[in-house]
């Protein structure tokens, strides 16, 4: 009878052996989990013997344990297998939103017009600007000025006597926005320029629409002029 134990104890050790092995090998690459019936020595479905069940019992156990154990194992396996792709899923949406932010902001570098350079906003600012007076309408050796036939009207005589004084006594140093030269003669331009837009919506106009270009470019001149340094050669004489 001790013999017989001490065999069953060694047939119980084997069967859970052969379990282990099996469930390693399904771990390591198997697809399908091993069932109890494909071990032939539970093809059975009756014992022989008392000793013979119990120890078939005892090995289905051993068994049951060994594959709960690996199921177990390849579930925690698949779970983190699934996690690590999530990360990657992860870090693979961040590439690809920076990814787009980098090629929008390519595309938007390859089309937007090119910054102007400083020469070609001074060249457009020069051309935005009005002349000045020419030498013929203002004469800087005498500060005499020669008005438009328009301009020389009586309706204007008030502003054009101030104008005509203010140049005439003009020093090297009346010029610029903030002096108290240009000043007075923008409130005097802008005051005529006002009067002669009405004159020019109303019947009792008598120019012509070149005439009254001629006029506002002229009164554009001498404030451009009232701006800019004047002819120090000419105004020296004064």
């Amino acid at each position: 009878m001790k013999r017989f134990f001490q065999f069953a104890v060694a047939a119980i050790i084997g069967l859970a052996g052969v379990s282990a092995v099996q469930a390693q090998t399904y771990s390591s690459g198997g697809n399908e989990a091993p069932q109890a019936s494909a071990f032939p020595w539970f093809a059975y479905r009756h014992a022989s013997t008392y000793e013979e069940g119990v120890l078939t019992g005892q090995a289905r156990l051993l068994h049951a344990q060994g594959l709960y154990n690996q199921l177990t194992a390849d579930a925690y396996v698949r779970a983190q297998d699934g996690y690590k792709k999530q990360l990657e899923n992860r870090q693979q949406e961040v590439i690809t939103h920076f990814k787009v932010k980098q090629i929008n902001a390519d595309f938007r570098a390859q089309n937007m017009p090119r910054p102007l350079s400083k020469e070609k906003l001074d060249q457009w600012n020069r051309q935005d600007q009005p002349n000045r007076l020419s030498r013929q309408e203002y004469n800087t050796d005498t500060g005499a000025l020669q008005w438009p036939a328009v301009l020389q009207a009586q309706v204007f005589d008030g502003h054009r006597l101030v104008l005509d004084d203010l140049y005439a006594r003009r020093a090297a140093g009346d010029f610029g926005v903030n002096s108290p030269f240009y000043q007075q003669v923008n409130q005097s331009t802008s005051q005529m320029r006002d009067r002669l837009k009405n004159y020019l919506k109303s019947e009792d106009r008598w120019f012509s629409s070149q005439e009254y270009t001629h006029a506002q470019k002229f009164l554009n001149g001498m404030l451009q002029e009232a701006r800019l340094a004047p002819d120090l050669d000419g105004l020296a004489a004064n």
